[in-house]
């Protein structure tokens, strides 16, 4: 797999922060720093589906597909982010019948 290395800029204290829980993990700080940031994007990813779908600007599998989420576990996260289905007849038609109607 190919790498890229990244430069960021913390305040010491976060450093610090930053190394203490690398140190209780028993990792160093770069493993620390990729499972961070690959949590963050995770979540950051999500947050931007949910907004998305919340104001109906995409559709639910196009949520899902935002968030690198199958649609079932898509909506089975719906309930914890306070969201409800939008999904309507003509939603359904269209999945019953697909594009042929």
């Amino acid at each position: 797999m190919k790498t890229t290395a990244l430069s960021v800029r913390m305040t010491t204290a976060e450093s610090r922060q930053v190394d203490s829980c690398a140190k209780q993990g028993g990792m160093d700080r770069s493993a620390l720093l990729k499972q961070l940031i690959r949590t963050g994007l995770r979540q950051y990813k999500l947050e931007q589906a949910v907004q998305d779908y919340r104001a109906q600007r995409v559709s639910l599998s196009r949520a899902a597909e935002t968030a690198d989420l199958s649609v079932r576990d898509f909506l089975s996260r719906m309930g914890s982010a306070g969201m409800e289905l939008n999904y309507g007849i003509e939603e359904f038609e269209f999945d019953l019948l697909g594009s042929s109607s």
